[in-house]
């Protein structure tokens, strides 16, 4: 279920960026992931979280799409200036971790 959240430090930045959204789990001061009434200080949103956030706020839409000749995955990144894509990752979650950082770099 871990993997369902960012990692700390996706999670740092969109704090960075104004994420200030109530969420089911925080990061305590060790990087773990907790309640918010065992410690936790910084909202660990969900990936779908995060991208909801990204789409509602920026509108800056995300998506993920499996490349059939090699199984893995690519992200796009649409927003006000175009579209983006990053290179193919083997891993879902890693391919929605590096299209936030991307989306992110947009609001900068």
């Amino acid at each position: 279920m871990e993997n369902l959240f960012v990692p700390y430090e996706l999670a740092e930045k969109l704090k960075d960026q104004g994420f200030t959204d109530k969420t089911l789990k925080y990061y305590n001061s060790e990087h773990l992931l907790v309640d918010e009434q065992s410690g936790g200080i910084l909202p660990a949103p969900t990936f779908q979280e995060a991208n909801d956030w990204l789409r509602d706020l920026y509108s800056i839409h995300i998506y993920i799409k499996l490349v059939r000749t090699n199984g893995r995955f690519l992200f796009f990144v649409e927003h006000d200036k175009g579209i983006e894509h990053g290179i193919p990752y083997d891993s879902f979650y890693k391919t929605w971790e590096n299209a936030i950082y991307r989306a992110l770099s947009v609001l900068n």
